[in-house]
């Protein structure tokens, strides 16, 4: 009998999840193969776990294109009484892409993109700081990224299922890529929604052919312009901690730490940032006893690196612009617009 992990999630679900993170559009046939399971039962088992928001599958820009806007990393506090409200008023925004409660000196943690500077600045001056019960906004301007969530992986498929699918591109291999049109944009907005959406169906979003769609996506993924990725709710499969560090190592040690610190497997993401604390890291934890032993990895494998702060996430609200439950299931999504400069 299958073990279940948690209400909603079991081994065999874990398993597909993991090959959907290798190939996120791949059919049930090819995945089915690679599964060893019949293509009607994945099926059946995707529009369980989709239909009750407990995983999805969405597109996202790469860091290739993180380079071409710009993002940061806000450290809000809040007054105590005013946390839910503040997020909830947060969660609303297009630049707001992930939003999170967090233990310690912020009350707050939210990476925001924009299309530029001057639109950054609005969002943290002439918005964030006026919602009412922020007291102070930090704002970090990211200079680098390293890796994205898209690259985290699940370990639940043995070698020989692994060797089956496509495997992930390493971290930190993007070079210059051109910027994205507004056709890219539209496409990356219906995808955000629905990652699994057939061809036929995504050329009608887009008001052109079938083919036509499928030459646009291609033509982005082979540029490594946007990334697929197969997102779930991680409290369900045992990864119920959300942990953030803030390091300082020296200048010029900053791109070979953080491409280093991009491959440890439970990073989630990893930037350079403009301040003292130089370098953070977001990793996904089973648990809060894991922080430890995290951290002293840290202290033994990088010895330029000095860990400054820390903080644990205790309610994720909103995750590459797709709303969570307290269980971390998507309820809705408002798709990141991050090159509108009129917001």
């Amino acid at each position: 009998m299958t073990q279940e992990i948690d209400k909603g999630i079991d081994e065999v679900d874990l398993r597909l999840v993991n090959a959907l993170q290798l190939a996120p559009r791949a059919s049930w046939t090819r995945l089915a193969d690679a599964l060893e399971l019949d293509p009607v039962t994945l099926a059946r088992r995707w529009a369980r776990l989709s239909d009750s928001g407990s995983a999805w599958i969405t597109v996202s820009p790469s860091t290739s294109v993180f380079r071409q806007v710009c993002t940061a990393f806000l450290e809000i506090r809040c007054r105590p009484e005013r946390g839910e409200a503040v997020a909830a008023s947060l969660v609303e925004h297009t630049f707001a892409v992930t939003v999170e409660r967090a233990s310690g000196d912020a009350d707050l943690l939210v990476t925001a993109g924009a299309p530029d500077l001057a639109s950054m600045s609005r969002f943290a001056l002439d918005v964030v700081a006026t919602v009412d019960g922020v007291e102070s906004v930090r704002t970090r301007l990211i200079t680098q990224w390293f890796t994205e969530g898209s690259r985290w992986r699940l370990n639940a498929l043995a070698p020989g299922e692994r060797s089956t699918l496509p495997a992930p591109r390493a971290p930190g291999t993007f070079g210059g890529a051109p910027a994205l049109s507004t056709e890219d944009r539209a496409l990356l907005r219906v995808l955000s929604t629905d990652g699994r959406m057939s061809l036929t169906d995504l050329g009608a979003e887009l008001g052109m052919s079938a083919p036509s769609a499928r030459r646009r996506l291609d033509r982005l993924l082979q540029l490594e312009l946007v990334t697929m990725r197969c997102e779930f709710a991680r409290p369900l499969a045992g990864y119920a901690v959300l942990a953030t560090f803030w390091g300082r190592v020296p200048p010029a040690l900053v791109e070979d730490t953080g491409r280093r610190l991009s491959r440890e497997p439970e990073t989630r993401n990893c930037f350079a940032v403009h301040g003292p604390n130089n370098l953070v890291v977001q990793t996904w934890l089973r648990s809060v006893g894991d922080l430890g032993a995290f951290e002293q990895r840290l202290a033994d494998g990088y010895p330029d690196l000095e860990i400054r702060d820390r903080s644990v996430v205790l309610r994720l609200h909103k995750l590459l612009g797709h709303v969570l439950d307290a269980g971390g299931r998507r309820v809705r999504s408002i798709v990141p617009d991050v090159w509108d400069a009129t917001r």
